[in-house]
């Protein structure tokens, strides 16, 4: 755009030293050109934006902008649907999924807090009724003793443990399907955006060649010496 309005605006000065046209259409292509130019700045700086932002999220400095973003490459054809397995790869949901393993774990964790606890201990020594037989053949002896733990006075505590830990899990639990739910939301958003864009694109490129003949015919009128070719 701003190429074609400095070109127009150079074939209106040279109208005008032809005395084709006036102060006035020269200075209304000004206008144009500048207004085009002013485009210009806003649109760099969305596009370095976006250039930092695809840096940043394949792992890389914004910095290294350029040298991550060459190797990017849209599809040729968009599917339809995207199968589930490709979203699982997020990171937001892989996070879910570990905090809800978590969870479960806590829950056989603060179970296994409130069974009883069996101690199996061992002993082994030697009796005699003289100081020199103490350690003769068959005076040898050992035991097997028992210690069972019943957590009794922590029962309460332990109880109310193991309902805080079921109640994280079902909270890990909707917090992993909220998650997935937004995760197949903003896929869904992203493919629609795409195609939106798609549709723009293609409406963008018959402009533009529309655009393009017409010029054609205008370069054609101005070297055939039409005086009007330049309006």
């Amino acid at each position: 755009m701003i190429a074609a309005a400095g070109l127009q605006l150079d074939l209106f000065r040279r109208g005008q030293e032809l005395g084709q046209f006036g102060a006035a259409d020269v200075a209304a292509q000004e206008t144009v050109l500048a207004q085009a130019e002013a485009l210009l700045p806003p649109l760099d700086k969305q596009v370095a934006q976006q250039i930092d932002l695809v840096a940043v999220l394949t792992g890389h400095l914004p910095s290294e902008a350029q040298s991550s973003t060459m190797a990017l490459q849209l599809p040729a054809e968009l599917p339809l649907s995207l199968p589930s397995h490709l979203v699982e790869q997020r990171p937001d949901i892989r996070t879910a999924t570990e905090q809800l393993h978590a969870a479960n774990a806590r829950i056989g964790v603060a179970i296994a807090n409130r069974l009883p606890t069996l101690t199996l201990t061992a002993g082994g020594g030697s009796a005699a009724l003289r100081f020199a037989d103490l350690f003769a053949a068959g005076t040898g002896f050992w035991s097997l003793g028992t210690n069972l733990t019943q957590p009794l006075f922590d029962g309460g505590a332990l109880l109310h443990r193991e309902r805080a830990a079921r109640a994280n899990d079902d909270q890990a639990a909707a917090q992993y399907r909220r998650t997935v739910l937004l995760a197949f939301g903003n896929v869904a958003d992203t493919l629609g955006a795409i195609e939106a864009d798609r549709r723009t694109l293609v409406t963008a490129l018959a402009s533009e060649r529309a655009a393009r003949r017409s010029l054609d015919v205008s370069d054609a009128q101005r070297n055939a010496g039409w005086s009007g070719c330049c309006r």
